[in-house]
This record gives C-alpha cells, structure tokens and sequence, in this order.
C-alpha cells in the first residue's frame, strides 16, 4: 500500500488529521510543526480541549515539545485552565525527557518556569503538592534539593539564553541569595539577559561601574542609557542623579530634570525620583518652575514611600514655615517618622526641639489661633541624643555627614555647658564623631574639636593628644574654609584672650567672612555683625555705620526677593536701619531712604518698627512729617510705654505740637507705668526743675533699678546733697563710681574732685 500523499491543511481539523498522518507516519518534524501551530493560534477553548486528549498522550510518550508547551499552558492558563499542580507534572517530566546541554530554545521557558517554583518554594522537591510561593526567589525557607534543582533549571534555560532567566540567575549571585555572592557571575548572566531585558542592562552597567572601578566605564554606562531608552525608571533616575552631581557624566540640570520627570511617569511611586525633583522645583533648577506647593507634594509623596531623607526634610520645612506652613505638630511627627528609620539629622534635631522647647506659634492667616508650644524636656532630648550616638558608634549606613554634624554639635555644646549629663564614654564617643569627620575633610567639625581641645578648665577625654596649638590651627583651619563660628571665636581671641596672637589679617579675614555671610541672609551672624558695627555689642567691629548700612540693605534685599525668612529676621533688619539713621542721618542716600521708610511702611504693626520709625522723624524729620507722627500717635491711642513715652518728649520738647509739660508728665508717667525707664528719668528731671525732689529721687531711683546707667550721676547727686531723700555719701560715691565707669563725664569730673578733697 503506497503512503498518502501530505497535503497543506487549511482547517484546524484538516490540520488534526494532518497531524495524526504525520504521527503514523512518523512525521516528527510535521507534527511539531502541527502541535506548535494549534497551541499558539488556537483561541477556541472548546477547540484546544478537544486536542488535550491526544497532546496529553503525545506528552506520555515524552515527546520534549508537547511536554513543554503544555506546561507552560498550564502555568500561565492560556488556552486552558491555570493548574500549577499540571504544570508541575509536565515540568517534572520535561526535566527528565529533555537530556542536559540541550541548547533547543523552545525549552528555555519550561525550564525556567520550573526553577521559579523550585526557588519560590511553590514545589519542592520529592512533594507534588504545590504550596503557596514566596513573592520572590529565595525569600523563603527552600531545602537544599529544591535550591539546586531551581539553579539548574535556571541555567539550562539561561544555557540557551532565555532572558529571564538570565536575569533571575543575575539577581541570585548579585545579592547572594541561595548561593554565595558572585559579581562576575552575575554580570554574565546579566549580559546575556540585557539583548532584551531592560533591568539586566541597569543591572550589568551599575555592577560594572562600582565594582570594576579601574576599567573604561563608557560600556557600562552605554548599557545603563540602553536601559533608559527601553523605559526602565531606575536607569533613567540613576542618569538625572549623575547628571546633578557629575563624576560618570557631564552635569546637566535640565537633562537630569527631564529624566526624573520621566522615571516618575513611569513609576509615580518612586520616592528618589520624586525626592529628587522635588528639591530641583524648589530651587526652580534645571529649568523646572520653582513651585513650593509641587515640591511640598512630591516630598510628601517620597515620604509615603519612607524615604528617610523625606522624613527629615519634612520635619525640618514644618519647623521652619519656609516651603510649607509652619506645623510644629507635623515637624515632630516627620522626625519622628525619620527616627524609625535611624536618620541622625532628624535625631539631633528633635534632641535640640526638646532642650530648647518654642514658644506657641501664631497662624499668620488667623493670629488668634496659635499652635501649642513644644515644652522643654531635657530628658527626652539626651534620650533621643544617646540613641543617635548608638547609631554613630555602630557606624549606620543612615549616619550621613551632615547628620552626624548635627549630632556632634548638639552633643559638644552639652559636653561644654553642662558636661555632666554624658558620661565619660559619651564624651569620648561625641569626640570620635569629630575625628571622623574632620578626617573625611568636613572643615566644619575643625572648629568644634578645637574649641573642646582649648577648654582651659578640663581635658575631655579622646582629646588628651591635641595640643592648644594644634587646637588653634584647627579652629583658624576651620575660620579659612568659610566657617563663620570659627570666625566669631578668632576674633573673640583677640578681644579677651590676647595671648593667643592672632594676626589682624586673621581677623580681618575673620570680619569680612562674617561681612559676607551676613549680606547674603545668614539671621544670626546679621545680628553679631550689625550690633557689633554700630557699637552695641563688644569690640569684635569697628564702629561703622556707613558698613552696617550696606550689609543690613543686602540682606533685607536676599530676604525680601528670596522670601526665606520669617517676619522677625525682616522687622530687625528694618529697624537696626532705623537706628542705625536715627544715629547718623546722613549715612544713605535721600533714594536709599525712602526705600527703607516704604519697608518700614510695610511692616509698621511691628511694635519695634513702629518705635524706630516714629523715634526718627521725631529726631529728623522735617516739622510737618513731625506734625504727622504727632497727629497717628494721638488717633492711635496706643498702650505702647515706648510710643507713649515719645508722645511725652513730644510735648515736652514741642515737637510737632506746642509743648505742653502737663500733658508730658501725663504721657511719661503712663510709660513709667508700663515699665519704661527712659520716662521714669525724664519724670525725675521735670520733677527736680520744679523742686520736687523727693518725687524726682523716687522715678531716678526707678529708672536705675530698670537698668537706664545714664541716670546713676543724676541718682549720685541725689544722695550726695540729700535731695529727696537723706544724705549718704558711701552711696552716692558708690553711684559715681559705676556712673563713671560708664562713662559719664560729669560723673568722672565730680569723683576726681571729690577723690583729690579727700587727700
């Protein structure tokens, strides 16, 4: 009988009984053509069933294709119900039909399959049972059979370069999961998966670059771009990090912005990308619209995510009020949340929050309603310091720099004031912290070491080996590299410890580094620098008015533009100006002038601004801006002791109204009431022109005792002529004395006097 003749089957029936001829006539080839063809294109379940009977015994008689196709079926439950205990069977059976080096790619998604149960722990071995499996490989208990039967089945499939498997085979060695940790294994896996695997070519390129340092990185960083163009998020945020900071790339803000913002797109859950961009948008870097309100919700969302660094920086923004209102609710609760996860920036600032404590925070949108005050507690702050130390001395990878600067300096200011909340190896280990620091190069800790090496009174331990010389380059070392601390104590040398020799160059660099970081809005070396300029605070600056000028402009310009400051770093710049002409009127120009007097304008419901501006025109202003301060101060009715106290020199003096001594002593008097030593003296200088010196003595004595010195020479006479009250002359020689110590000249004239009638 002569073979039939194949004809091409144009049905799917045709076709099944094309492929029972090809079986009896032992057609292998055509009938793996016809098994491949039906499972792939067959959508009719009814139709895919009606085969199974025959497939199944194809797969029974170990025919590798049947077998493998249908446990894939199985597994997935394309074209058939999903029954992993089906697709196990086959699985098994594949293993054992399918002999080893088999490189037939047809295979590789069987075999892979069967070792993402085995690694899984889906199936083990020896146990058909299907349990329920781990959401990765590896992540729960698997017995020794089961892990190498997972790994071969792996590396057959990877043996024929099935990509995922590749991949999977890549994780394991990378991290060292059920076999010890390969990077070179690793990273060949990883480049046979990355022809079409996006992570493996992150993977391959990141590996490359960090642990093959010495070798060209251009190929590893091609596979890391590849990766991006394939729409992998982690490569596109790796690119925008290292086109922030540069090294591997060329910085590039608005490439980087791009990447983030793509890599968010496609993984809106990312909390670096979303971190990231949200510190571009508040700097409106890279092109990105600075935003604080996006930048506050991408932040926010980076911190559902439990990105630490958020935490912190979420705490920090609602302590502060500058990107977002001010909470201090939510600024505890954010460090706090930070502190689950050992972040030490957030550790020494909640440590310095509960030493500190605030005073309640008004709404600016409603001031009648004020948030509560965090109370001090100096327990819980050294308990939340020493845990942080704990985290330091364990050395965790959430100890960033700058955190354990935070920490360093909180601790070192207890070590230096109240040494006795740490014991000895708090302080060694507070110590330690600065060594590392200054030995990463952190110029910054240079100073907080020094000055703990200077302490006269004790040497604490750890700093038994630097000497008081060495002490002093660190702390100069510090100054140079642009620490104004540092720069503070130099010059605080020269003023009290003239021992120590420090060249004026070193002080004038010391000064113009203060100048600097005093213009351009640092609130509390402004406030060292003015007060100092304009003679109210030691001999650290030479009085100028003309510099104090010039850098209180600069620095209500950063912080008017900028917007970064509270209220009350604007209110003491506007009024040290106010002062600052009320004693030298001359020292801007008329256009500079009116410049501050419209801020001054603007904030003139601050109580200071208010007294300063009025305290000015009073002294120069012309008669009808005199006229006018005269005429707001009446309308206002104001309960100010200073306001009323210049309401009363307005009457005595005469200035923008006619003088009027009743009504002065009427204003001062209501001033002195309130506490106000400038009109309880003028009070006891009306009362003395009219010979009422008991009553004039009474508001003198008033005036000394509220700390208004220029009153002592006035006082001293007093008890010198037994004016008002009875003769004592130790006393009024005792007032003299501190009166010319003042510098009073009247006094020092009467006390030479009196001091040569005594010889």
């Amino acid at each position: 009988m002569g073979k039939k003749k194949l004809e091409n089957p144009k049905s799917k029936l045709d076709r099944f009984f094309f492929g029972r001829l090809a079986r009896e006539q032992r057609y292998r080839r055509s009938f793996r053509f016809f098994f491949s063809d039906v499972l792939q294109e067959s959508k009719d379940t009814e139709d895919l069933f009606a085969l199974l009977p025959l497939l199944e015994k194809m797969a029974a008689l170990g025919h590798p294709a049947c077998v493998s196709k249908l446990a894939v079926r199985y597994f997935h439950g394309k074209g058939v119900p999903q029954d992993l205990s089906i697709a196990a069977k086959y699985l098994l059976i594949l293993s054992k039909v399918v002999p080893e080096g088999d490189p037939t790619p047809e295979y590789a998604q069987a075999f892979y399959l069967l070792g993402v149960m085995y690694l899984t722990g889906a199936l083990r071995f020896g146990d058909p049972q299907i349990h329920p499996p781990t959401p990765t490989l590896g992540a729960g208990p698997i017995d020794s059979k089961s892990k190498i039967e997972g790994i071969i089945a792996l590396e057959r499939a990877t043996g024929t370069g099935h990509p995922g498997a590749a991949k999977a085979l890549g994780d394991i060695y990378s991290q060292g999961v059920l076999v010890p940790k390969s990077i070179e294994d690793a990273m060949a896996c990883y480049k046979i998966a990355a022809h079409t695997n996006a992570e493996a070519m992150f993977h391959f390129g990141t590996l490359g670059l960090t642990h093959y340092p010495n070798e060209d990185p251009s190929e590893f960083i091609q596979f890391i771009e590849k990766s991006a163009n394939a729409g992998e998020p982690r490569a596109k945020f790796w690119l925008a990090k290292n086109l922030l900071k540069g090294g591997c790339l060329q910085t590039n803000e608005r490439q980087a912005a791009e990447l983030l913002a793509e890599s968010l797109e496609l993984n809106p859950q990312d909390p670096d990308a979303a971190f990231e961009l949200s510190l571009m948008t508040i700097d409106g870097r890279g092109g990105v619209q600075k935003d604080f309100q996006k930048a506050s919700r991408l932040m926010l969302l980076a911190a559902s995510r439990e990105h630490p660094q958020a935490y912190f920086l979420l705490g920090s923004w609602y302590f502060e009020g500058k990107i977002v209102k001010r909470n201090l609710k939510l600024a505890v609760h954010f460090w706090t949340k930070a502190l689950e996860v050992h972040n030490v920036e957030a550790a020494a600032s909640l440590a310095k929050l509960y030493w500190e404590g605030t005073k309640p925070v008004a709404d600016p949108e409603n001031p009648e309603v004020t948030q509560p005050a965090i109370e001090k507690d100096s327990s819980l702050s050294m308990k939340i310091a020493r845990e942080a130390l704990r985290w330091s001395e364990k050395k965790s990878p959430a100890c960033s720099e700058s955190g354990l600067l935070l920490l360093a300096k909180f601790l070192i200011k207890r070590i230096w004031y109240e040494n006795e909340l740490l014991s000895g190896s708090e302080i060694r280990s507070t110590v330690a912290i600065l060594r590392r620091l200054c030995d990463a190069g952190n110029k910054e800790s240079l100073y907080y070491l020094g000055m703990t090496a200077l302490d006269e009174e004790q040497r604490f331990p750890g700093i038994e080996d630097i000497s008081p010389q060495a002490a002093i380059r660190m702390v100069i070392e510090a100054m140079e590299h642009g620490s104004t601390e540092a720069a503070v104590a130099v010059l605080s040398w020269n003023e009290n410890n003239p021992h120590f020799e420090i060249p004026e160059y070193l002080a004038e660099k010391s000064r113009e580094l203060l100048y600097r970081s005093a213009s351009e809005g640092n609130a509390m070396m402004y406030r060292i620098v003015v007060s100092g300029l304009i003679g109210s605070h030691g001999t650290l600056f030479p009085t100028d008015f003309q510099k104090a000028a010039e850098i209180s402009l600069e620095f209500l310009e950063h912080q008017v533009e900028e917007g970064e400051s509270e209220e009350g770093a604007i209110a003491g710049a506007i009024t040290n100006l106010l002062n600052i002409l009320y004693h030298s009127p001359n020292v801007l120009l008329d256009r500079i002038k009116q410049e501050v007097f419209s801020l001054a304008d603007r904030y003139i419901h601050i109580p200071e601004i208010k007294y300063k501006y009025f305290r000015y025109f009073i002294a120069h202003g012309t008669p009808e801006e005199q006229r006018l301060i005269y005429t707001w101060s009446i309308r206002e009715k104001t309960d100010d002791d200073r306001l009323l106290f210049l309401l009363g020199a307005m009457y005595h003096t005469g200035i923008g109204t006619h003088p009027d001594i009743e009504e002065a002593v009427k204003y001062y008097e209501l001033a002195a009431q309130k506490g106000n030593s400038s009109a309880m003296a003028n009070l006891g200088r009306l009362y003395a022109e009219r010979a009422r010196y008991a009553e004039s003595f009474q508001w003198r004595k008033m005036a000394v005792a509220k700390g208004d010195t220029a009153t002592l020479y006035e006082l001293a006479l007093h008890y010198y002529a037994g004016q008002g009250t009875k003769r004592d002359i130790p006393e009024a020689m005792r007032l003299l004395t501190m009166a010319a110590r003042n510098g009073h000249p009247d006094a020092k004239k009467m006390l030479a006097l009196l001091q040569q009638l005594d010889e």
